[in-house]
């Protein structure tokens, strides 16, 4: 998933690569070896080429994302006779720096930035509707008018820390890159929902004692952030060292801890008892991961 938005940073600073035409099938994956992969630089470019032209066709208004949003879809249901497509399904935090790229007509850098631009004003807007999110993402509906918590995000209204842990690096990564290409303004819009997110992360999901909640109720959506306005749900919380971590990973770099060392490091204390060391057996003997 957090592949997702190595698309974007490949598809404007990758040099381009030109695919094969005789391996320019869905299915090219089996045309490769292990052995191509890792001993053929030639091959590795060409595998790259096709991965990102099949993953760019993907990336089409109405298939890949909303166009007039430029908010990605979470997926589709499709025809499996004829391919079409049928329902759209709501988005989720994770998916929503999703600029995939690929052959140079469908994803030029014209495009991208177009479908950044629409992404940013969305964000934009859900900030300024819903304030009380302090930046962060809940699932969502996708329309051509933005985008809204799901109902199953409403009443109370609700936010996950793991899948925005994911959109953070992935908004990190965009600013950056557009920085780099010579976008300042359009990157400094998305670092202004990056600092958004760094002004109110730790106040709402760090309980204390080093537990980061998984998920917490908002009880009012459209009110300025403040302390009391935000509770755990449950007692779900980031303790695995996967997905989770990220989103740790983000407050221990990024929130203010001011004078509060210990909580800084009690995060990671109090993951220690999800860790364990795994032998992975490979041919030329184990690998301690």
């Amino acid at each position: 998933m957090v592949l997702f938005f190595i698309f974007l940073s490949l598809s404007l600073v990758w040099p381009t690569i030109v695919a094969d035409p005789s391996l320019s099938k869905c299915r090219f994956a089996k045309e490769f070896s292990t052995e191509d992969l890792v001993t053929s630089p030639s091959k590795r470019e060409q595998f790259i080429a096709l991965a990102m032209e099949y993953e760019g066709r993907f990336n089409q208004p109405s298939v890949g994302y909303n166009g007039p949003s430029g908010h990605t879809y979470d997926s589709h249901l499709i025809d499996y006779r004829t391919g079409e497509l049928q329902t759209s399904f709501n988005a989720n935090p994770l998916g929503e720096i999703y600029v995939k790229a690929g052959n140079e007509s469908v994803n030029s850098e014209t495009r991208i930035i177009d479908i950044l631009t629409r992404k940013i004003s969305t964000y934009e807007k859900f900030r300024e509707t819903y304030p009380g999110y302090g930046g962060y993402m809940p699932w969502v509906t996708v329309n051509d008018t933005g985008i809204h918590p799901t109902r199953g995000y409403q009443n109370p209204y609700q936010c996950p820390s793991l899948d925005n842990g994911e959109l953070i690096w992935a908004l990190y990564l965009t600013y950056n890159v557009l920085n780099d290409r010579g976008y300042g303004a359009l990157g400094k819009r998305y670092k202004s929902q990056f600092d958004t997110m760094i002004k109110y992360g730790k106040m709402m999901f760090y309980e204390g004692n080093g537990i980061v909640s998984g998920k917490i109720i908002i009880k009012n959506a459209s009110a300025t952030p403040f302390p009391d306005n935000y509770a755990p749900q449950g007692s779900y919380s980031l303790d695995d060292p996967y997905e989770g971590e990220l989103f740790t990973v983000f407050l221990d770099l990024f929130a203010n801890w001011g004078s509060n060392e210990s909580d800084r490091d009690a995060m990671w204390i109090e993951k220690r008892s999800q860790l364990a060391s795994v032998d992975y057996e490979t041919p030329r003997g184990p690998i301690t991961v």
